[in-house]
């Protein structure tokens, strides 16, 4: 059959009501050329592989067509095959290959399970949220209307500084015996 993808909520969520200013979310001024773009890149731990919205179409770096089509199984919303998929630069070193392009959406998901299948690690608490490679660059992601939104530039921080990170926040995450 046609393999199945599930990305929780692409549809459901509206765009931001208005540009946030990314400085109040750790991004560095002038760090990216159009930081209101990466509001629409969202972490996903629905999302079995990335998801490429229209937004992120100019951060493509290749496309190939999907033979056979991939049906997406999105949350409250009726299947659609996909045909396309895309690699993506999505700035400040994160990158999507072989992402579901999705003209009709907005939002790109930035699917966390598939990562961590990967060997990256994921941590969230209120508003911040660390995605990591298996290199332990992190990618820092913050929480705006609902969403934890990519801040390309912003905190790059570390493994080991997202371990003291979750200890100082009382996440009993301490290695010391």
């Amino acid at each position: 059959g046609t393999p199945s993808v599930t990305a929780q909520g692409s549809e459901q969520v509206s765009q931001p009501s208005e540009v946030v200013n990314l400085n109040s979310v750790g991004q560095g001024a002038g760090d990216d050329p159009n930081p209101a773009l990466r509001l629409n890149i969202v972490s996903d731990t629905g999302a079995t592989r990335d998801v490429i919205g229209s937004e992120s179409a100019s951060d493509m770096t290749a496309m190939r067509p999907l033979d056979p089509p991939v049906t997406l199984v999105t949350a409250g919303q009726e299947p659609e095959h996909v045909t396309v998929e895309v690699d993506v630069d999505h700035g400040g070193g994160l990158t999507t290959e072989s992402g579901l392009y999705t003209p009709w959406a907005t939002l790109t998901l930035i699917s966390v399970c598939m990562r961590l299948a990967a060997g990256w690690g994921f941590w969230a608490k209120g508003e911040d949220a660390v995605l990591a490679d298996p290199n332990g660059v992190g990618y820092s992601f913050k929480l705006v209307e609902g969403l934890h939104r990519y801040v390309p530039g912003g905190l790059k921080p570390s493994l080991h500084r997202v371990a003291q990170w979750l200890t100082e926040s009382g996440c009993g995450c301490d290695n010391e015996e």
